[in-house]
């Protein structure tokens, strides 16, 4: 039986390993029953969560806000300063947000009624495509309703069997799927221009006539950090691809009026392809595809599968993220992301000052490597029984926090949060101490 992290109880599962075991040692590809397969990493999840240890399965039970509570994977209750949820400038709970959204609900119903390539197009959400196009300076927009389905259907819609597709090697797994989905070549390799030159110009002497899809996030999810987008730019122009930015961690959030890194870099109108969603700024599911060529809708429309099937946003969901554009696009939203960068070099600071080292480039959201697995889960455990709501992830750089920054974060609040990392560190250096000294 393995020992739990602080706070945790120990879960005898047949020898199940909670602190250093991965889905991949416990999951059975050999066993014919598909399901069966999945049945010792149900009980490695489980022995996680009656241990204390499981990152995952935390549920709400109030709005999301800097304070929070909620309930564990165990159904345990928890309660503390939130660093997990994605609603950096505060619209989630904005008045003019909810009561667009109440507005909708009024006068259009909950429901939108059919896919947006059949019936489930609407007024709103022609208005609100055509908003996001006017923010980013494109031609026009579309709207998914999912974010990360927006970038898998571009893949699927322009890609075909003999194209190429270059893409981060960090970039998230779904990219990677939905390119080898598309029966394209992929190219994975580190975001930086010689490596892209390299890849482009080899492409290039091999098939000259192939099409290129170039696929690069524009403030990187795992690690918060932000390529030289105009480089790329000029390199996609050069070697004749099409350059596609995804914008879903920093638009609204970083920029002079939020038009993010794309805005930063002086590049706004003049990326092919922009991909994002609506959920860590514009409070709420879903998301876009905008771009420079008249025949992109079309394209998405007729030729990306998620069109034509599923059901289109709610006029819930579109007014109320039209309403936090337009608040984005304001005084207030610059006032907000100005109290949200203030926040994000407060926590960096104050975590370099307990001797952490935040990854990255300051954005919303701050990265903290912890180490391996077992060090990772132990601390994550320490610092939800201590009042500290973070989420673990395992990126490519490895295990790891994405600490989520809010403007509504107080001085308190982020003074918090290193504080308590730095309790959760030493009741983990207490607690190994007590291991050595009792072993014989």
């Amino acid at each position: 039986m393995t020992e739990p992290g602080p706070g945790g109880k120990a879960a005898p599962h047949r020898g199940i390993d909670v602190l250093h075991g991965t889905v991949a040692q416990y999951l059975d590809p050999a066993n014919p029953d598909l399901l069966d397969r999945w049945a010792i990493v149900a009980d490695w999840v489980k022995a996680q969560a009656d241990a204390g240890l499981s990152p995952h399965g935390k549920a709400t039970v109030t709005p999301v806000g800097p304070q929070i509570r909620g309930l564990d994977a165990a159904g345990h209750n928890f309660e503390g300063v939130n660093f997990a949820s994605q609603d950096c400038l505060g619209l989630g709970s904005h008045p003019r947000v909810v009561a667009a959204a109440m507005a909708a609900a009024q006068s259009s119903g909950v429901h939108a009624g059919g896919p947006a390539g059949l019936m489930g197009l609407s007024t709103r959400s022609i208005a609100l495509e055509q908003r996001i196009a006017r923010f980013l300076r494109c031609a026009d927009a579309t709207l998914f309703p999912g974010g990360g389905g927006a970038g898998q259907a571009v893949l699927r819609a322009l890609l075909r069997p003999g194209d190429h597709l270059v893409l981060d090697a960090a970039a998230p797994a779904s990219w990677h799927e939905a390119g080898r989905a598309a029966m394209a070549s992929l190219h994975a390799v580190p975001p930086d221009a010689a490596a892209v030159a390299g890849t482009l110009a080899a492409i290039r002497g091999r098939a000259h006539d192939a099409g290129i899809l170039l696929m690069i996030e524009a403030l990187t999810s795992s690690g918060s950090t932000s390529p030289d987008l105009t480089a790329l730019c000029d390199l996609a122009r050069r070697w004749r691809a099409t350059f596609l930015v995804d914008v879903s961690q920093d638009l609204g959030a970083l920029g002079p009026t939020g038009g993010g890194v794309i805005e930063e870099q002086g590049l706004p109108g003049e990326i092919d392809i922009v991909t994002g969603g609506f959920a860590m700024v514009f409070a709420g599911n879903g998301g876009f595809v905008a771009g420079r060529h008249p025949a992109l809708k079309t394209a998405l429309r007729l030729g990306a599968g998620a069109q034509g099937g599923g059901c289109a946003l709610s006029p819930v969901l579109t007014a109320s993220v039209h309403a936090a554009i337009t608040i984005v696009d304001s005084i207030e939203g610059q006032d907000r992301r100005q109290r949200l960068m203030a926040n994000v070099l407060a926590l960096r600071g104050a975590l370099a000052a307990q001797g952490f080292v935040p990854g990255g480039r300051p954005g919303p959201m701050v990265p903290l490597a912890l180490g391996d697995a077992a060090t990772a889960r132990r601390m994550t455990a320490a610092m939800l029984a201590r009042g500290g709501i973070v989420n673990l992830v395992e990126g490519p750089g490895g295990w790891h926090w994405p600490l989520m920054v809010m403007a509504d974060h107080s001085a308190e609040d982020i003074a918090r949060m290193p504080a308590l990392a730095a309790m959760a560190r030493a009741a983990l250096h207490e607690a190994d101490l007590g291991s050595t000294a009792q072993t014989p």
